[in-house]
């Protein structure tokens, strides 16, 4: 690519099914030296939507539209939905729009959300993500959700390695950050297999049930 990324405009596209898109400008100027640009966040290897990581038992691709039922259902499973910010039942819509746009916000450098595949049969087990990214603190947020069927299986850990992995070493992120609340134990298991370490909690930081609070245990993993 050899346009650079001047801004995004929020809400600003052709309306689709009456609700209008992200727009991302890309341009070129005659100050530009026209070399190949690479983004801050590159797709994986075979590009999008095809590319992928694997390590043979775990398989990782980019969201698409084609996966918004599968991640509408994993979204409504009762412990995942407790794990939203706030917790709460997702509608289908916002679903459909998280897939459908995934590789916008990837290509602009907003955040990477990725199916967990079961590497042999390439059935839907899971997703994972990169949010909240700083690029000038190199710092990411990882989150993740796996269906019940294939929990206890270390395929969390797997993917999160292999995210991560991918992350040190083809972009600038050289911080991975992780939130858990206190009770949430096999998620804080995943994060320990995965090299996390345990930072601080912080008190009243999640939004909960019924307007309540939760603290949060904060976990940070930096590149070597």
């Amino acid at each position: 690519m050899r346009l650079r990324l001047r801004g995004r405009a929020a809400r600003a596209g052709a309306p689709r099914g009456g609700t209008p898109g992200d727009i991302a400008a890309f341009g070129r100027l005659s100050t530009d030296p026209g070399d190949p640009i690479t983004p801050f966040l590159p797709f994986f290897p075979g590009g999008f939507p095809g590319g992928s990581l694997s390590d043979g038992v775990v398989r990782l691709t980019p969201l698409t539209t084609a996966d918004a039922a599968d991640y509408f259902a994993l979204a409504s499973v009762p412990d995942v939905m407790d794990s939203h910010v706030p917790p709460g039942q997702p509608e289908y819509a916002d679903s459909e729009v998280v897939c459908r746009y995934a590789g916008h916000r990837w290509l602009t450098g907003q955040r990477a959300d990725i199916a967990i595949r079961d590497a042999g049969t390439g059935e839907y087990a899971g997703d994972i993500q990169l949010t909240g990214i700083i690029p000038d603190l190199g710092q990411a947020m990882l989150g993740y959700s796996l269906r019940p069927e294939f929990r206890g299986r270390g395929l969390v850990t797997r993917a999160a390695n292999l995210l991560i992995e991918w992350a040190f070493a083809n972009t600038p992120l050289r911080r991975i950050i992780a939130g858990t609340t206190p009770d949430n134990v096999s998620s804080h298991r995943v994060l320990e297999r995965a090299g996390f370490t345990r930072e601080y909690l912080v008190e009243g930081l999640l939004p909960g049930p019924g307007g309540t609070r939760v603290d949060d245990v904060q976990w940070a993993r930096t590149r070597p």
